[in-house]
């Protein structure tokens, strides 16, 4: 569906996402774009994370999974009310990343929420210090993670029972999968244990008997063998 491709689309846009692109920002005179979409990726990009940083990935999924309910047959509901609730868990999200550092192939920023989630942050923190005092921007920083959780996962239509039952599930698989490399690697230390066993023992020395030529050739034997002697019959009489 429609929500599906434009979620994947924006999903490998932000991706490849290159600080060496052009962009509205960046001017390149060179004419390899990274960007799998060309310069229309490289822009929208770029304009997406500059602004919301690592947020914007949300936009991404959010459109993926609508997509996939609506191939499962399985109702979004109110539209609008789930692209509010999708503007305020990316808005909520680029607050909470707003003071988290950047990596060094980010090439944005010093933080991963961009301009709006650090705006916003600081605008609020600001706000807030004449009643919280150092603790405000701490407390800005939980209300915005509690706020995205909440909005995201109604967004989604992703109740609450059932991400609990995705976690548990998602859990027993991978304590399957863990078992199952726990048996993997234990075989292959043992087979590596055993080879290098084989490879440490001195080889065996093979035995070479040289026989006698006579000995070769002279025929075998032959054993004497005595015959005993015969036992006469001995005949008695009767009158």
């Amino acid at each position: 569906t429609a929500f599906g491709g434009a979620g994947l689309s924006l999903g490998v846009m932000l991706f490849t996402f290159n600080a060496k692109d052009p962009s509205f920002n960046t001017a390149s005179t060179g004419a390899m774009v990274h960007n799998f979409f060309g310069r229309f990726g490289a822009y929208t990009a770029d304009l997406l994370l500059q602004t919301l940083g690592l947020a914007s990935y949300v936009l991404a999924l959010a459109f993926t999974v609508w997509g996939y309910r609506i191939l499962a047959r399985r109702p979004l509901g109110n539209l609008g009310a789930r692209l509010s609730l999708l503007i305020v868990a990316v808005l909520s999200g680029a607050v909470m990343l707003a003071r988290v550092p950047s990596f060094e192939s980010w090439g944005i920023g010093s933080y991963l929420g961009g301009s709006a989630g650090s705006l916003i942050f600081t605008t609020i923190g600001n706000l807030l210090q004449h009643w919280l005092g150092t603790t405000a921007f701490l407390f800005v920083a939980v209300c915005a993670f509690c706020l995205f959780t909440t909005s995201l996962l109604l967004a989604l239509g992703i109740s609450f029972d059932g991400w609990a039952t995705s976690l548990a599930r998602a859990q027993e698989k991978a304590a399957t999968l863990g078992a199952a490399t726990a048996r993997a690697a234990a075989r292959l230390r043992e087979w590596h244990s055993r080879h290098t066993a084989e490879k440490a023992a001195p080889p065996l020395r093979k035995l070479q008997v040289r026989l006698h030529e006579d000995a070769v050739n002279e025929p075998p034997a032959e054993e004497n063998i005595e015959e005993a002697p015969r036992r006469r019959p001995i005949v008695t009489l009767r009158p």
